[in-house]
């Protein structure tokens, strides 16, 4: 899903520009961010009752993990991973919870630029 991608690195970049981080090439970064992500098929059956009629219906979804690392250019090292979960009910709708969960992982990011926490 190249569109999932994209968005996750356009709203790791907004989030991140909003602390007052600013995009500069690898080699002449401080800090480098990498991410990444899985994902399984998942079914589930609900039971539907309407007053007409009772059902199962059958949805099938990806329940998926993202990671995002910033890491210590200098160093190489970690300085902090967030770990969120995206459920995609539909392909169509997957940018938007996989930009869903940027935000909920980069909101626990501790840092600001100048070392503010």
């Amino acid at each position: 899903m190249p569109r999932v991608g994209a968005r996750v690195e356009q709203e790791i970049a907004k989030r991140l520009t909003a602390r007052g981080f600013a995009q500069a090439k690898p080699n002449e970064a401080d800090l480098l961010v990498r991410y990444g992500g899985s994902g399984v098929q998942r079914s589930r059956v609900r039971w539907i009752v309407d007053a007409d009629s009772q059902y199962n219906k059958r949805e099938n979804y990806l329940e998926g993990t993202l990671e995002i690392a910033v890491i210590e250019a200098a160093s190489g090292l970690v300085a902090w991973r967030g770990v969120g979960r995206i459920d995609i009910q539909k392909e169509a709708s997957a940018p938007a919870a996989a930009a869903k969960s940027v935000r909920e992982i980069l909101a626990r990011f501790p840092a600001t630029a100048g070392g503010e926490s």
